[in-house]
Order: C-alpha cells, then sequence, then structure tokens
C-alpha cells in the first residue's frame, strides 16, 4: 500500500520481477534506500516461446535478467541524480535456489555393520563434492537463522558476523597462530571445519580448551 525509504518489501509471487524492478526505480526517484525479496518457484516457460529459446527457461531466469537489465538502464538513465544522492544506490542482487544440503546425510536405515563401516569411511569428510565456502557460508547462517544480508567482516582466513558475534572459519588448515586471530574477535562463538585439524587431535583438543577458558563456544563440522 506504501513505504518509506528503508523499507523491506517481500513479494512471494514475483514472476519476472516487476516489484524489484519498481523498488529500485522508486529508489532513485526519491533518494530511498527500500529493499526487496522476491521469491518465485521455478516455473518452466513454454518450450517454443522466445524467452526459451532465449535461454531463459524458468520464470526465475527472465526474473533475474531483468532486474540485471533494469538497474542498467537506471544508472544510464539516472545518473545525475543518482551521482547526487547523500550514499550511492545499490542496484545489485543476490540469488539463491533451494537445493540439498552440502553436508552428507546419514542413513539411519543401514543396520548392516560392513555398511555402516562403509558408511563411516565415506563420511571424514561430511562435504559434498564440489561444495563451494559460499554455499557452505549460507547454509551454516541459515541454518542459525540468520539471514544471508547479514553484515559480515572478512578476516584473511575466517569471517566474523558482528551482531552474532559469530565466526565461520572454512579454512583447510588449522594453526594456533590463526586460532588466536580468531579469538582477537571476542566472538561468543566458532564453527571450524573437521578437517582443518587433519589428524593433529593434539592440537584439536588444546585449541578447544583454549576457547573454553574463554567462554567461547566451538562448534566443529
Amino acid at each position: 500500500m506504501g513505504t518509506t525509504n528503508d523499507d523491506i518489501i517481500l513479494d512471494f509471487f514475483s514472476g519476472s520481477g516487476t516489484t524489484a524492478h519498481a523498488v529500485a526505480q522508486l529508489n532513485a526517484e526519491d533518494g530511498g534506500n527500500r529493499r526487496w525479496i522476491c521469491v518465485q518457484l521455478p516455473e518452466l516457460t513454454d518450450e517454443k516461446s522466445e524467452a526459451y529459446k532465449a535461454g531463459y527457461h524458468t520464470i526465475a531466469d527472465i526474473a533475474r535478467e531483468r532486474i540485471r537489465r533494469a538497474g542498467a538502464k537506471i544508472r544510464a538513465d539516472q545518473a545525475d541524480r543518482l551521482a547526487s544522492r547523500n550514499a550511492p544506490l545499490d542496484l545489485g542482487f543476490r540469488a539463491y535456489r533451494v537445493g540439498d544440503s552440502n553436508f552428507k546425510q546419514w542413513n539411519e536405515l543401514v543396520s548392516d555393520p560392513e555398511e555402516i563401516r562403509q558408511q563411516a569411511l565415506a563420511n571424514l569428510d561430511p562435504l559434498e563434492e564440489g561444495t563451494t565456502d559460499d554455499d557452505l557460508l549460507i547454509e551454516l547462517l541459515l541454518k542459525r537463522g540468520i539471514s544471508p544480508l547479514a553484515k559480515i567482516e572478512q578476516y584473511d582466513s575466517f569471517c566474523f558476523i558482528p551482531p552474532e558475534k559469530l565466526v565461520i572459519c572454512l579454512a583447510y588448515s588449522m594453526t594456533e597462530e590463526l586460532f588466536t586471530a580468531i579469538l582477537a574477535t571476542k566472538p561468543s562463538s566458532i564453527i571450524i571445519l573437521d578437517r582443518a585439524f587433519g589428524d593433529d587431535i593434539n592440537l584439536k583438543v588444546n585449541l578447544l580448551l583454549q576457547a573454553e577458558r574463554q567462554g567461547v563456544e566451538v562448534e566443529v563440522v
């Protein structure tokens, strides 16, 4: 019905991205900083349509391209107005798709000892093949009820989410120096990949005890 300059506009049936386009246009016109969240099922386009022939096989594909083009047009058509803003207009966006977990799933129905052993060996590295750091970071945030748009401070080998006092370290190798740098951010909790410790169980135990003495919760995944 109406919005103020810093509102978040939610559209659960976004179609080709009309709402996102309109929000960007309005922000450009009145200096606002509204944000939008658009949700669209990957509904298939007609195989005979021009959109399908152009490579847009779902309605969501069309929406993503429309939003990109709308942003480019706004930058070109309203360059002078955008230059006079107090804060730059953010016309970028992130697109997410619902997918499977990046963590391997344990089959609880397996009862044969040899099958259990094989499954345990396969899960020594719990991550699915091809998992990227971005994929894993987003899943860890969402599983903790943290928005992917939360403020994140990026360090060389880890990231810190200040509002949650949470450190997520996806490094493949953990050292005492790196752990000291993590603790220096004063987190209340830390998430580390188990593979970062390799076979060094002593290092793992020592670092977990360091964190415990400082009242920091550590989760190894």
